[in-house]
């Protein structure tokens, strides 16, 4: 009679911890909020390639798909945004037909040396490198 006993309160225990275990792992986790940015935004320019001027117009309109250069004709994909936020365009170069080099072309704010907020074009650092650089 203890046995059966003691067999009852042994499954019962181990029937409320394993309940007690898996209730406690189907919960949702808990909501956080960041008070503080992880990255403050730059206001410096760049440090990178800037683009001719000339091109800012074309590049920030939707509706161009292609930019005419002297040396290459160059393909411009949709917009996107990239993962800090900034739109930015891939630029497809090609010479005689050719594909030559993919660059990302970002727009980017920054404060000008009048003190003004200003944005303009740049290349984006390459990640890949590549035997053969292109530059505008």
């Amino acid at each position: 009679m203890k046995k059966v006993f003691t067999r009852i309160i042994l499954r019962k225990t181990l029937i409320m911890g394993s309940l007690l275990v898996l209730s406690a792992c189907s919960s949702g986790p808990r909501t956080v909020s960041a008070s503080l940015a992880l990255v403050t935004p730059s206001m410096e320019k760049p440090d990178k390639i800037m683009l001719p001027l000339q091109y800012w117009p074309l590049l920030e309109d939707e509706n161009q798909s292609m930019l005419s250069h002297q040396r290459y004709k160059i393909m411009l994909s949709p917009f996107y945004v990239s993962a800090l936020g900034v739109t930015c365009r891939e630029l497809i170069f090609e010479d005689n037909n050719k594909e030559v080099s993919k660059r990302i072309a970002c727009e980017n704010y920054f404060i000008d040396s009048n003190d003004k907020m200003d944005k303009g074009w740049f290349l984006e650092n390459e990640i890949i490198d590549t035997h053969y650089s292109v530059e505008m």
